[in-house]
């Protein structure tokens, strides 16, 4: 498939950012005031960027952004998933770099974007993609059906497409997260330009983060075995259902990479 050259429907089941109040105005306001002096006025330091981690949910958003917290230097990050929109009106520049992860700001990147095009913080936009295979069959501590429908994956297939075409946005694939971590972080670094405190691969190793993990099912060492998790037995009619319903799933896993060909598919006739 062509990526889209406008930006495509958002659904409706798809929360949009809340509105600013008059109190929130007046915060967005002072912080655009230190925004503006900030790297002039002594002691008062700017904010670099606002990095937005989005993409498909399960394709490893929440390992890369442990791996932020832990690796790199001069980051702000939260503990829980928060708005993009939401923190740039309102969080305290603290640092050189603020990231925030949240799969369903890949709906509002434009938005995202539009603050900050008159503003003096970059921002940059980090798309999480992985096969479909493994999207569509990840369980969730907080579900107890598959965690992402397939009208939702589609959706979100729409948007990555359109939103990968900017310079200001970079795709990263699970597949290299678990298998090639430290050429993913000199991508980034290149493309951010933060700095390195430690490797991405040894994120594991500290137990400072105060992060929710819970959707990695745990914090632990790079495993690429995960990528074939999809073809455990337990999960063959939902493979079924998805050649049913996804027309061109062949065609898309052979263009991303993902298959050479279509040969895998007799296996589920």
């Amino acid at each position: 498939m062509s990526a889209p050259l406008t930006k495509p429907a958002v659904p409706s089941d798809i929360p949009k950012p809340v509105g600013q109040t008059a109190k929130g105005a007046l915060r967005t306001a002072s912080l655009e005031a230190v925004d503006r002096i900030a790297g002039i006025v002594p002691g008062i330091d700017s904010m670099r960027a606002h990095v937005c981690i989005a993409g498909y949910p399960r394709s490893g958003s929440t390992m890369l952004y442990l791996m932020v917290h832990q690796c790199v230097q001069s980051v702000r990050v939260f503990r829980k998933e928060m708005s993009a929109i939401n923190v740039a009106r309102s969080a305290k520049r603290q640092r050189a770099f603020t990231v925030t992860k949240r799969p369903l700001d890949t709906f509002w990147i434009d938005e995202i974007r539009a603050y900050y095009a008159n503003r003096r913080p970059d921002c940059r936009f980090v798309l999480l993609t992985r096969d479909p295979r493994s999207v569509l069959t990840s369980l969730h501590v907080k579900k107890s059906d598959y965690f992402v429908t397939i009208d939702r994956w589609k959706a979100l297939r729409d948007h990555i497409e359109y939103a990968s075409q900017a310079d200001d946005a970079i795709t990263v694939d699970y597949r290299e997260l678990v298998t090639e971590c430290d050429e993913v972080e000199k991508r980034l670094t290149n493309f951010i330009g933060w700095k390195i405190s430690s490797p991405f691969s040894s994120f594991h190793q500290s137990d400072k983060t105060t992060l929710e993990t819970r959707a990695m099912n745990g914090v632990r060492p790079l495993d690429p075995s995960t990528q074939q998790k999809w073809k455990a037995e337990k999960h063959r009619e939902r493979i079924r259902q998805l050649l049913r319903e996804i027309n061109d799933l062949p065609e898309f896993l052979i263009a991303k990479g993902y298959e050479q060909d279509d040969t895998w598919v007799r296996e589920y006739n």
